[in-house]
């Protein structure tokens, strides 16, 4: 047999790809216990379309709303809005969501949810690519945006470029060193939910409750 030589063009690809392919095998298997939930009867949502879509446990989002405190004519920021269950805790307060999230099936799904019309207003754009000034500024900021890969550092500091001053903003976050380290100091509360607070929607991720402002 040839002796394997790590200097070969073709050679250096091939174990980029075993690397690659190794790589998708463990994301895979963390995704699987996730995709195990959806396949139990009634568990499935009618659209998923991302490995990153986490939806905010019922019982977590009402809690996030008492947070937030709603006030009458309030306008409300829902940065990454999946299928909507933070918008659905929301109902029956007197204010003004705006929705966005870069999936047309999920926006497609929370027009269905029963707003009165012209409270509920939903945008597929990837928040990120959001100009800070496309709308005037919001009241408050709900929110549970993607973890992967500080992806939820990212979405929170938008957020708050879009925050009135003396607004308030109410979200989740992974409970990592880097959160830490960015958000904390940011938080007027900082709370680390119950683990597997999250094993209703599929994965056991630490998640840190925290508000600013």
């Amino acid at each position: 047999m040839t002796p394997q030589n790590p200097t070969n063009p073709a050679h250096r690809r091939l174990l980029a790809l075993r690397a690659e392919n190794e790589a998708a095998r463990e994301d895979m298997a963390a995704q699987a216990p996730r995709f195990r939930h959806l396949a139990e009867p009634g568990a499935a949502p009618r659209v998923i379309v991302s490995d990153n879509l986490f939806q905010t446990p019922p019982v977590i989002a009402e809690l996030m709303v008492k947070l937030l405190a709603p006030r009458a004519g309030w306008r409300v920021l829902e940065p990454s809005v999946g299928l909507g269950r933070l918008v659905t805790a929301l109902h029956g307060y007197n204010v003004e969501v705006t929705a966005v999230d870069v999936s047309q099936e999920c926006c497609d799904e929370v027009l269905h949810l029963r707003w009165i019309p012209g409270r509920l207003t939903v945008c597929r754009e990837d928040f990120l690519t959001v100009p800070v000034t496309r709308w005037p500024a919001f009241d408050a900021v709900l929110m549970n945006p993607p973890f992967r890969r500080g992806a939820d550092i990212k979405h929170t500091r938008h957020a708050l470029a879009m925050l009135k001053p003396g607004g308030r903003l109410v979200g989740l976050c992974y409970g990592g060193t880097r959160q830490e380290a960015a958000l904390r100091p940011l938080a007027a509360t900082w709370r680390r939910l119950p683990a597997a607070s999250f094993a209703s929607e599929g994965t056991r991720a630490d998640v840190v409750l925290f508000s600013i402002g």
